[in-house]
């Protein structure tokens, strides 16, 4: 068997000025607090197990754990007055993908062998996502506040039992997402 996995964790800020204190942000055109985050996380792993005795399996885990431990955050934040009158932008964004393929498979090519395959996926997502403003807006014209999170989750367990006059054969393939 084998058993794979996969911990992380990120924090992404973008900010004009402190929580606690005032920090004026004036746009008469263009002005931007940008925080972005992009994530590529691939998980692959497999077992096989080949035996002629009573009982074979063959067994794959694979984990992806985002924020375990950690913090995930994008985010994007503006303390103070803002006084626009043209284009002001704040923006916070999130794109992950995740890819987990597990395979797992048993062969009794024995007479008499029981195989069993197994393979379980476990994708724990945590991400966390926000565009802050504390503070006042004086606008007259264009103010944009985003906060976007794409994420993309692709899950392929594989499980395959195969025995050769076998009483028993079982493919199990469970998938768990947090």
């Amino acid at each position: 068997g084998s058993f794979a996995m996969l911990f992380y964790g990120n924090e992404v800020i973008a900010y004009v000025g402190k929580l606690a204190d005032d920090a004026p942000v004036t746009a008469a055109g263009n002005a931007e607090v940008s925080a972005k985050n992009e994530t590529t996380a691939r998980l692959i792993a497999g077992s096989l197990n080949v035996s002629p005795a009573t009982l074979g399996v063959g067994l794959t885990v694979g984990a992806i754990a985002n924020g375990v431990g950690t913090t995930d955050i994008t985010r994007a934040e503006t303390a103070g007055h803002i006084n626009v009158g043209g284009i002001f932008r704040q923006i916070a964004e999130n794109d992950v993908d995740y890819l987990s393929v597990t395979v797992a498979a048993s062969v009794a090519p024995g007479a008499g062998g029981n195989p069993i395959g197994g393979a379980v996926n476990v994708i724990d997502m945590q991400n966390h996502v926000e565009s802050v403003v504390t503070g006042q807006i004086y606008a007259i014209d264009d103010v944009n506040v985003l906060a976007r999170n794409n994420a993309r989750l692709l899950i392929v367990p594989l499980a395959i039992a195969v025995g050769a006059g076998s009483a028993v054969a079982a493919g199990v393939a469970v998938s768990v997402i947090v």
